[in-house]
């Protein structure tokens, strides 16, 4: 008995749409904008999530860890041995940067995928092309909820080069120039284990506990 025929997809528009022999329905591969501002996010933060889930992103990390004293902690300098030390994309983060990547591409006309724009941010981060930090959990966690505040001087890494090269959204920029704009002189706290929030000034108070 004859095996049953496999239809064909046919390229209706390169590197844009398939087709499925017989169907009229278009499947999109690439594109080049989007309908929607809600479409735009759910893509960026596929591709953000494409990246972090990456053996390269992993790769990435170990090669950090082994080639730039990643392992410790940049403000309380425990190390990975000792507890959790995790990297910190800043000031722009790994959201922005996929951001920018693809507006960029979107500038030029160019069409693209989730894994076009997934490759093209791993590639950024092997060259040294994003800005990072090595904290550690807690710390990580308290400046996520906005308890923290990171001198833009103990950040590694080419982070200009996005900001100065692609397409940068106006509120991306916003929020890139206030975090480069806190310095050691303005973060006024010091960092030591067990004193995570401490500040310089007279009467400040040890925040460790919130």
């Amino acid at each position: 008995m004859a095996g049953k025929k496999v239809k064909e997809i046919i390229n209706v528009e390169e590197n844009s749409e398939f087709k499925v022999e017989g169907s009229k329905m278009l499947i999109p591969l690439k594109r080049n904008n989007f309908p929607t501002l809600a479409k735009y996010k759910n893509f960026v933060n596929a591709v953000e999530r494409q990246v972090r889930s990456s053996p390269e992103y992993k790769e990435w990390v170990k090669y950090l860890r082994i080639e730039f004293g990643a392992s410790v902690c940049a403000l309380t300098h425990e190390i990975n041995d000792e507890t959790s030390v995790e990297i910190h994309h800043h000031p722009v983060s790994l959201y922005n940067v996929c951001v920018i990547v693809c507006n960029t591409l979107m500038a030029k006309g160019d069409f693209f995928s989730t894994f076009d724009i997934a490759q093209y941010v791993i590639s950024l981060h092997f060259q040294g092309k994003v800005g990072f930090i090595p904290l550690v959990k807690s710390i990580h966690e308290k400046y996520h909820n906005g308890f923290v505040e990171i001198p833009i001087e103990l950040i590694k890494g080419d982070w200009r080069f996005l900001v100065d090269t692609f397409v940068c959204p106006p509120e991306v920029m916003v929020v890139v120039n206030k975090l480069a704009s806190i310095g050691l002189q303005d973060a006024g706290q010091q960092w030591q284990a067990n004193k995570y929030n401490e500040t310089n000034k007279d009467g400040g108070k040890n925040d460790s506990n919130q």
